[in-house]
């Protein structure tokens, strides 16, 4: 973990260890050390990319099952599993990468482009926005469905399978040309996801708290201790991005300037 390695490892007990949501943190330091070579001649080189990291999920999932290596982990397993390469992955999760990539070159390749009229950017951020909701759901029923016979392809819908229209959707909403997008200027909103992906981060590790010392909420409603929940989540995000995230990107502006 201290490596930020334990995301390679195909192993559950390993990349879920500690708290489970920081594989990412290790997945995204991996994409940070090979950006500058992805992001070589990446005009020309982009369809290229998505097309064989695409294949990347599909190829490794096939080679770990031609060497007998279970999909899930079974009662007492300790291994590797395809889950964890679908899951956690660099080489799985590269397509995601790529195609957010894609969409900042798209952005930057267009943003001087006349902007569209509000109705009509209204509009094509409504449809992403239900493109987005409509393929979660789709992939929700693709999982469920193929979960028995195809654990592949469902692990895949299940962690990555909306990935195409959450593109589109932040390319849409990163040009801010509709009522949507503008709605999302204000500043509580802004700052809220600042501390997003913090809250992302610590939001197990309050939850494991919770459940270490659920006598101490003994007696309170659902509705309390949810709320209870959620503020102790946002505050701890909160101080994790004023007191660490902040700090930590000014000093490595600095450094690089």
């Amino acid at each position: 973990n201290l490596g930020l390695l334990h995301s390679l490892t195909l192993n559950p007990t390993h990349h879920t260890s500690i708290n489970s949501p920081s594989w990412s943190i290790s997945t995204e330091a991996i994409f940070y050390l090979l950006f500058p070579f992805l992001a070589v001649d990446f005009a020309r080189r982009w369809k290229f990319q998505i097309i064989l990291s695409f294949a990347m999920i599909w190829s490794g999932s096939w080679l770990l099952a031609a060497c007998g290596v279970a999909h899930y982990p079974g009662p007492g397993y300790d291994g590797v599993t395809i889950h964890s390469y679908i899951n956690t992955h660099p080489l799985s999760r590269a397509f995601e990468f790529i195609l957010g990539m894609t969409a900042c070159h798209f952005f930057l390749l267009r943003r001087s482009e006349a902007r569209a009229p509000g109705a009509r950017a209204t509009l094509i951020e409504v449809f992403w926005l239900l493109a987005s909701l409509l393929a979660s759901y789709a992939c929700v029923v693709g999982y469920r469905f193929f979960k028995e016979d195809h654990r592949t392809l469902a692990s895949w819908l299940r962690y990555s399978g909306g990935s195409l229209a959450f593109s589109g959707l932040i390319y849409a909403y990163a040009r801010e040309e509709g009522a949507l997008s503008r709605a999302l200027r204000h500043k509580v909103l802004v700052y809220l996801g600042e501390i997003s992906f913090s809250l992302y981060m610590v939001h197990q590790l309050v939850l494991r708290y919770y459940e270490a010392h659920d006598k101490t909420f003994f007696g309170l409603s659902k509705g309390l201790e949810l709320l209870i929940y959620l503020a102790l989540c946002l505050a701890a995000s909160a101080g994790l991005h004023e007191w660490v995230e902040t700090p930590a990107r000014k000093w490595i502006f600095k450094r690089r300037v």
